[in-house]
């Protein structure tokens, strides 16, 4: 496999727990309403 490969998979993985934890975030502000 190569480096670069690696690197991509990482952020892409970074990306997606971001969204992931926006997405948690804002269920969490509507429920409390």
């Amino acid at each position: 496999y190569s480096f670069s490969w690696e690197c991509h998979k990482k952020s892409k993985v970074r990306e997606v727990i971001r969204e992931t934890r926006r997405h948690n975030f804002l269920m969490n502000v509507l429920q409390k309403h």
